[in-house]
């Protein structure tokens, strides 16, 4: 089997959910010998770097094809814009090697191929817009402004494409709600590639270590965040607080309690951070399915998320809290009773957020689920042409 990958970002190259998705996606085709032809935007960085993340074998089975990303000075749709261009120069190089039996598309780099589809005879296609965040509950009007944009046009995306990839939860629901058939979802779960460490957890101390990992953006919940852990400082609650990512200096709390470390791109630095602690905290407005919170269960870390996207098909009272999205109180509510829970409690929950990582969310187990989706579709014969 042969697969084109369309992405606007990879990792290495970029940071972000649906990058480490489309990272994942191509080491586990490879990993089982399925070739890969990788459509991504161009980067300034060394061209090769990918391949210093995968196996000699599995570079075998990958091509790194590149398209640069139009840039525009802001205006209101320039982003649409700008995704629209650079589908369609990734669909002229995509003419160029058509000899695959399936097009994964991540968000809109399918656009300008799904256009064409109608009317040139091209392999069945399958589309990933992770969290559909366009479709949640939106963190300001300005948010909510650019929801309703972008609505119309992720509409058109996912009727015109053969199948849908959901990663599950309310997610399904969004999808279907949009007039999108049953039997064109495609149940593919999210997942996250951790070396599990053997051992014991880190013992659980008297001091409860939080950790938020994310960009600064506002549907991400940082600013409510923010008001908790005022709140905690108040009384003098025993806790301590770690931020990676890049949270801009003039919203950072001055207290010795919290710990702002910035973008780390070293993996083996976050997986550290995140191993000293007990328990991450995801309070965002929309989301897909994280990758973080996969990460941090690997880790064995209990979950305080909201209850949005797919999040609750991985986290429940066994191995944490859901939390209503952008609900300042029932956040802090949570956050407090962490801190005054009995340790052993928290370490069951901690060993059972490893438990339902190992048993249900390795990339192993999610590439697996992806393969035979995209078997179905290849023999279903799913473009009309």
């Amino acid at each position: 089997m042969k697969v084109a990958l369309l992405t606007e970002g990879i990792y290495p190259y970029d940071i972000g959910g649906m990058q480490k998705h489309s990272f994942a996606l191509v080491k586990y085709f490879a990993k089982n010998k399925i070739y890969v032809d990788v459509y991504t935007k161009d980067t300034s960085q060394n061209r090769e770097k990918l391949f210093e993340l995968l196996d000699p074998v599995e570079i075998k089975y990958v091509r790194l094809k590149f398209s640069r990303f139009p840039e525009f000075v802001w205006f209101p749709g320039h982003y649409l814009v700008s995704s629209y261009l650079y589908s369609k120069r990734i669909y002229e190089q995509l003419l160029d090697h058509s000899d695959v039996d399936f097009v994964y598309v991540q968000g809109f780099a399918g656009w300008y191929l799904l256009n064409r589809k109608k009317t040139k005879r091209l392999p069945p296609v399958g589309i990933n817009f992770h969290g559909l965040e366009m479709y949640q509950p939106a963190a300001s009007f300005r948010s909510w402004l650019e929801n309703v944009m972008f609505r119309p046009f992720v509409s058109y995306n996912l009727k015109n494409s053969d199948i849908v990839f959901s990663l599950g939860g309310n997610l399904n629901k969004i999808i279907e709600q949009l007039g999108i058939e049953s039997d064109k979802i495609y149940n593919s779960p999210n997942g996250a590639n951790v070396k599990l460490k053997n051992g014991s957890l880190v013992r659980v101390s008297d001091k409860r270590r939080f950790i938020f990992i994310g960009r600064y953006e506002r549907r991400k919940g940082i600013e409510e965040l923010h008001y908790c852990l005022n709140k905690l400082i108040q009384e003098n609650a025993n806790f301590s607080f770690h931020f990676i990512g890049p949270i801009p200096d003039r919203l950072r709390i001055n207290a010795s309690k919290i710990k702002y470390h910035g973008m780390l791109n070293n993996e083996g630095e976050v997986y550290s951070i995140l191993e000293s602690c007990d328990v991450l905290v995801s309070p965002s407005y929309s989301e897909g399915m994280p990758t973080v919170i996969f990460e941090a269960m690997a880790k064995g870390l209990a979950i305080i998320a909201t209850n949005v996207g797919a999040v609750s098909s991985a986290v429940s009272d066994d191995n944490g809290w859901l939390v209503l999205p952008g609900n300042k109180d029932q956040l802090l509510q949570t956050l407090r009773a962490v801190i005054s829970m009995p340790e052993n409690e928290l370490l069951e929950k901690r060993l059972n957020s490893r438990k339902l990582f190992e048993r249900n969310h390795t990339w192993d187990r999610t590439i697996s689920t992806t393969i035979e989706s995209l078997r179905l579709a290849i023999g279903n014969g799913a473009n009309s042409g």
